[in-house]
């Protein structure tokens, strides 16, 4: 279960096979090439001092060089600290000081973005001094490299909406079973074609996408700036079997498509990290005939749920577990719910998290038991289905009712004029929150707060009813591409909120 393996063995299985290739470039790599370069890298790597237990970060847009340079960190036993490209300088400076980085591998373009303070070693991808090329050309000995499933393999950083980013750090057993798990639920094939388009920083395009896709012994298709044009573009040129993005993107790229020719490669579409409005469900399945996968996972354990990716999806439900995981709803005193009761979605898995980077409080707050706590609030339906509810933090209490924000939202995303909405709860001294939402309309179409208000009033209870709706051109997103409900609350009542 040593990540080092996983393209070792495909490269002795099938070794001309296409491992990676860049989405808006020629270059591509084989197996046979992969499973060389990074084993040139990491001894480039191991020359400079580098060895197990070094944190190693990589701060670059999708990219075959990211491939190389996660993989080559896996031979070398080092820790690999992928680093968001949403990221600003303050945030990096945070990452890179919080886990006490030794190394930097940074893309040329975001060398503006760095701090000050940076580690000693540094290499560049691309520009006039790519000097990750000095590692590419490496002849040194081969490194030692990791020796056991339960060292640590990565750090990845949560996007840190509410607090300081947690390191949530994996080993390279938990990975491994990630990409399992992950291969197993969506039946991946060495014939798959990943279009990679969500930041490989972040666990779904890392663990769903590169990991799984190198499980299966796939190809992957490393999209550097998605925008609904060169998504499409990229769609239409590499025909890729497997997408993976968030809802937003999703819908935006749905209107720019102009026939269903354009999508007929994909056999899977997978979205998460939002709840997918009921819009774009529809939209999809007229233009491409499929449905939408909807997975609700974090990066302590990445997806727990999925809807099956072939056949049998429930619609309004986030699915069923995943391969190798147990998921239970759970109650405040630690207690299973019921059938239908709302309560924590926990999981048990192989796939999970050992913890925080240098954070044992917080740790023992979310790992009890072997049970991972979420914080995501869910209930289980009489056939074993779940179904999300809301972040436990976003749920928002009006005079003594429970109400969820997705439900909401998929009402008023069900209006043809609404592309997007966010709600929230907005303090109030006598209910203790009202719901209000904030609402990106589709290009083009119009409707004003008081329409979109009698709309949602015509389905919901009147508790349930947003009292205040405002219109946004966009909805702000934080450093994962999720919205920020946090500065959605502050666009509707300001920094007191």
């Amino acid at each position: 279960m040593l990540l080092a393996t996983l393209v070792e063995g495909v490269a002795a299985r099938r070794p001309d096979h296409v491992a990676v290739v860049a989405a808006e470039g020629e270059r591509s790599l084989t197996y046979a090439e992969l499973a060389a370069a990074r084993l040139r890298v990491a001894a480039g790597l191991a020359a400079t001092g580098l060895g197990p237990g070094d944190r190693v970060a990589v701060l670059t847009p999708n990219c075959v060089e990211q491939v190389i340079a996660y993989h080559a960190a896996f031979a070398a036993g080092v820790i690999l600290v992928p680093i968001n490209t949403r990221l600003v300088a303050a945030g990096i400076e945070y990452v890179l000081g919080h886990c006490e980085a030794s190394a930097l591998i940074v893309h040329h373009d975001l060398l503006d973005r760095l701090p000050a303070a940076v580690p000693d070693h540094r290499w560049v991808i691309g520009g006039p001094d790519a000097t990750f090329d000095e590692l590419l050309a490496s002849d040194a000995a081969a490194p030692v490299g990791a020796t056991s499933p339960d060292d640590v393999a990565a750090i990845l950083y949560t996007s840190g909406t509410t607090s300081k980013p947690k390191g949530v750090t994996h080993t390279h057993s938990s990975l491994w079973h990630t990409a399992a798990n992950q291969a197993w639920t969506q039946a991946l094939t060495g014939d798959d074609i990943h279009l990679v388009s969500l930041s490989a920083a972040h666990i779904a395009g890392f663990g769903g996408q590169v990991l799984a896709t190198a499980y299966a012994g796939g190809t992957l298709v490393m999209l550097a700036d998605p925008t609904p044009q060169t998504l499409l573009a990229a769609i239409i040129r590499h025909r890729p079997t497997f997408l993976q993005m968030t809802p937003a993107i999703l819908a935006e790229t749905l209107d720019e498509a102009e026939d269903a020719a354009q999508f007929a490669s994909v056999r899977c579409c997978i979205a998460g990290g939002d709840a997918v409005p009921r819009g774009t469900h529809e939209h999809f399945h007229e233009i491409t005939g499929n449905r939408v996968t909807e997975v609700c996972g974090m990066t302590e354990s990445f997806s727990y749920v999925m809807n099956p990716p072939f056949g049998g999806q429930r619609e309004g439900s986030i699915g069923l577990p995943a391969h190798g995981t147990r998921v239970r709803i759970a109650r405040e005193d630690g207690t299973e719910a019921e059938v239908d009761e709302v309560g924590e979605l926990q999981v048990k898995s192989a796939a999970t998290m050992i913890g925080y980077w240098n954070d044992p409080e917080r740790t023992a707050e979310v790992l009890r038991d072997g049970w991972l706590c979420s914080g995501d609030m869910g209930r289980r339906d009489a056939d074993g289905w779940f179904h999300f509810a809301s972040r436990r933090t976003d749920m928002i209490i009006r005079g003594g009712s429970n109400i969820s924000p997705l439900e909401i939202e998929d009402v008023l995303s069900a209006h043809p004029a609404v592309a997007e909405a966010a709600v929230v709860g907005i303090p109030d001294p006598v209910l203790g929150q009202r719901v209000a939402a904030v609402v990106r309309l589709h290009p083009d179409a119009s409707a004003s707060p008081e329409e979109l208000i009698a709309f949602a009033g015509a389905t919901l209870a009147e508790y349930q009813t947003p009292e205040r709706i405002e219109l946004a051109a966009d909805l702000p997103r934080n450093a994962t591409g999720k919205v920020d409900r946090v500065a959605v609350l502050k666009a509707l009542v300001g920094d007191g909120a």
